[in-house]
This record gives C-alpha cells, structure tokens and sequence, in this order.
C-alpha cells in the first residue's frame, strides 16, 4: 500500500509543478501556427485555438493560454465572434484543451487528468 500512495503523491507533485505550454500565434495558417510554444501563466490552465474560415481569406487560426472559464458560454463565443468581425470571416470554431500543446489543431484532446485516475486504479490493483 506504501508504493500506491508514493505513485499518487509523485504524480501529484508533477503535475502542480509542471507548467502549461500552448501554442501560440494569431493570425496564420496552420503550419506557421505550431512553431511557436508559450508556457503558460499559473492562472492558465486551457489552451485555446480558434479556426475562422471563409470571408476574404483561406482558414486562419488563433491560438493561445486560456483559462478555464474562457471556454464555455458566452466568454467562448465572444471571442470567437470578435474574430470574425475582424477578419470578415463567416464562421469561426473554437476548441479549448488541457494538456501540453494540445492546440495543435482545432480538436480537443483527452486530458491526463482524466487519466491519471485510472492508471492510479490500475496500480492499486496491482499492487495489492
């Protein structure tokens, strides 16, 4: 039982320390958007990309730190329609995620800590 609560508690300690880093980058295309990585503010714990298409360009993407409640509700659309207003884009589509560079591209990615859970259970399981 010893080894289940030191397993827990190191992986606790990683990810309080461990910073977020989001891409980051406004205005470009999808290629020019992956080579930047920002970390991000402790405060920040989303990474945010957002995908405007149509109007009087190719797609264009935003992506950034965020926080979690930037992504749901009225915040998330208005950032989105502010975007579209600038850029006379028809549609804009926002997706917000959690882990390292997980804005990527505009799909929201699984979060390790939905995972950790399981793979604490897992453990446990074994060792005991």
């Amino acid at each position: 039982m010893g080894v289940f609560k030191l397993l827990i508690l190191l992986c606790m300690i990683c990810l309080c320390n461990a910073a977020l880093k989001c891409y980051s980058c406004g205005g470009l295309s999808l290629e020019k958007c992956k080579e930047v990585s920002s970390k991000c503010r402790p405060e920040q714990n989303r990474c945010m990309s957002f995908m405007l298409e149509g109007g009087n360009s190719d797609k264009i993407y935003y992506k950034r730190c965020g926080r979690k409640n930037e992504c749901y509700g009225y915040k998330l659309q208005g950032t989105c329609d502010s975007k579209v207003f600038v850029h006379g884009s028809s549609t804009c589509r926002p997706a917000c995620c959690e882990t390292d560079n997980c804005n990527h591209s505009n799909r929201v990615s699984l979060s390790w800590l939905t995972v950790i859970p399981a793979i604490a259970l897992v453990l446990k399981i074994i060792f005991s």
